[in-house]
């Protein structure tokens, strides 16, 4: 009777700080990653570093709109349009910007933060279906320290 009772409080505490690792988890990596880009940049602009390639195109569609004609006066993106590019991923963003008066830079990098979090959620809550607490986490914890995490700070609509 007692071990029933104490396995089934463990569980509780176990179902109440699974939020707050996978949490500290994220903080931790993207902490990681500012210190592993300070050191490699000397200091230089990590938010201009990610709006890079894809980025420039949802920022343009979050300030400009979708085009109407090809772009021929720009030397890089002759012959270019933005209309590749999903509106859902914009419209959050602009949506953000509207009601915030945020940076849009800022914006754009936050919500694919905050969508990460939510992902790493789910993954933990999959993985959970199948493995101990424990060992659930690693998964999470893998995706978040993965070099390709570089990609979910990035402005793009990947994670949308």
């Amino acid at each position: 009777m007692y071990y029933e009772r104490y396995n089934e409080s463990l569980n509780q505490n176990t179902d109440r700080l699974w939020l707050i690792k996978i949490i500290s988890v994220f903080i931790l990596a993207k902490l990681l990653m500012l210190y592993a880009y300070s050191t490699i940049n000397n200091g230089g602009d990590f938010v201009h570093s990610v709006m890079r390639a894809d980025s420039w195109w949802f920022d343009n569609i979050i300030h400009s709109g979708y085009m109407t004609q090809v772009l021929t006066n720009d030397p890089i993106r002759m012959n270019q349009a933005n209309w590749a590019f999903f509106p859902l991923y914009p419209m959050i963003c602009k949506m953000i910007i509207g009601l915030t008066g945020l940076n849009a830079a800022l914006v754009e990098i936050g919500v694919n933060q905050i969508e990460l979090i939510i992902c790493l959620c789910i993954v933990y809550k999959m993985a959970l279906q199948n493995m101990s607490p424990n060992s659930a986490l690693i998964l999470p914890l893998v995706i978040a320290f993965s070099p390709a995490n570089i990609w979910f700070i990035a402005a793009y609509s990947d994670m949308t």
